[in-house]
């Protein structure tokens, strides 16, 4: 298996932080080898922190409780604001500021869902599982849909038709939380924004065909192990490199040249 040195690992922890490296795994993607090494490793960090193993306030697991109350009813609203958020945490006894701790942590468990706060105004989606409808208005195989994504761009001047089933004050928010989840991009030149989002989702493969060309092209001519390609771009969309690299992966030799990348 691939290992990386200490050198190698420090060079990691400089650029993400000491917090966000706490080891190297190599995991094959053919057979999963080492990818119990991982598990076991994972397990291991999840129980030296320190809040595993502490208890939830009863209140947390009163409010826990009024949210699922609220969500399982037939005419369950999508969204609460955060005024009635705070309504709700008031009357299973939380209060002051551990509202706010306590619907980070119901964010962070996926209890909830915050969207992206604009101005003075919050809006908390009570179940998050209805918020794929809400994605899918956008990022869908169904043609009628696909009008609003042409090409795997979302035009900002037709949000409005796309999300028109959802409340007017919601969607500049559902589509800021598509560039925060890294599900688009905005698009900009330097003479200012284009008013428009790729959506990463959308961007269609390459076909079979295209595929099968390429590789009667890659056996009929061995691509020298020196080829240099170099692409110049204006800008990059977060973790871009890494969605290149793992589009790369599909034409390149296993173990050869894309053990650098």
């Amino acid at each position: 298996a691939a290992e990386l040195s200490e050198s190698e690992l420090d060079s990691l922890r400089k650029r993400y932080g000491e917090q966000q490296v706490k080891g190297y795994f190599h995991v094959g993607n053919g057979d999963a080898s080492g990818i119990d090494d991982l598990l076991q490793h994972l397990v291991a960090l999840a129980n030296s922190l320190d809040s595993m193993g502490s208890l939830f306030l009863p209140s947390y697991v009163t409010l826990r409780q009024q949210v699922q109350q609220i969500r399982s009813k037939n005419d369950a609203p999508l969204t609460i604001t955060r005024d009635e958020w705070n309504r709700v945490a008031d009357g299973a006894g939380v209060q002051g500021w551990e509202c706010e701790r306590a619907l980070g942590l119901f964010h962070a468990f996926g209890e909830v869902l915050r969207l992206p706060q604009r101005e003075v105004r919050e809006d908390i989606i009570l179940s998050p599982q209805r918020f794929a409808d809400v994605l899918a208005c956008v990022i869908t195989a169904e043609k009628h849909r696909r009008k609003y994504s042409r090409k795997a761009l979302l035009r900002h001047e037709e949000i409005d038709q796309a999300w028109s089933e959802y409340s007017a004050n919601l969607r500049k928010g559902f589509l800021q939380f598509l560039h925060d989840s890294d599900l688009a991009a905005s698009l900009e030149t330097k003479d200012g924004p284009l008013e428009a989002s790729l959506l990463f989702p959308m961007l269609s493969d390459m076909s079979g065909e295209s595929n099968a060309i390429f590789r009667s092209l890659r056996e009929t001519y061995a691509i020298p192990a020196g080829l240099t390609v170099r692409v110049t771009f204006n800008s990059l969309p977060r973790l871009f490199g890494q969605r290149l690299q793992r589009r790369l992966l599909g034409i390149t030799e296993a173990n050869s040249w894309w053990r650098e990348g």
